[in-house]
């Protein structure tokens, strides 16, 4: 089971992972898309887009992200943390491109985000070993 600080900590570290993956979005829609072809051309794109601080705010955040999720699994079960942790991010992400991208949302995905809750929720509680 996850301590109550330890859910507080992903929660974060959620948070960050998730404007983080956003502002990765917005920088790479200021810069009109990635699609390199060759080796070359990828690095290219990538320094290109290291140049817009939307772009690299975006990897910052990730980077400090992931320094918090080495925090989190040098304590917590890693069973548990990374379903939440990840859980908690394909949600919060979901609904950031929804609000700031306009990306389309549907009962289906609606569904999806619920059936992520109730499993967050599920595993976060915990129960005993088997």
């Amino acid at each position: 089971m996850i301590s109550l600080s330890g859910l507080m900590i992903v929660f974060v570290a959620s948070v960050i992972a998730c404007a983080g993956n956003l502002l990765v979005r917005a920088g790479i829609d200021h810069a009109g898309g990635f699609h390199p072809t060759t080796f070359l051309e990828t690095g290219f794109a990538l320094s290109k887009l290291l140049l817009d601080l939307r772009f690299s705010a975006g990897m910052v955040l990730y980077i400090v992200s992931m320094l918090i999720w080495f925090r989190i699994i040098s304590s917590e079960p890693l069973s548990v943390a990374y379903p939440v942790m990840l859980s908690l991010t394909v949600v919060m992400v979901t609904l950031g491109a929804v609000f700031w991208f306009h990306e389309q949302i549907t009962l289906r995905l609606v569904l999806g985000i619920a059936i992520i809750l109730a499993g967050i929720v599920v595993v976060a509680a915990g129960e005993r070993s088997l």
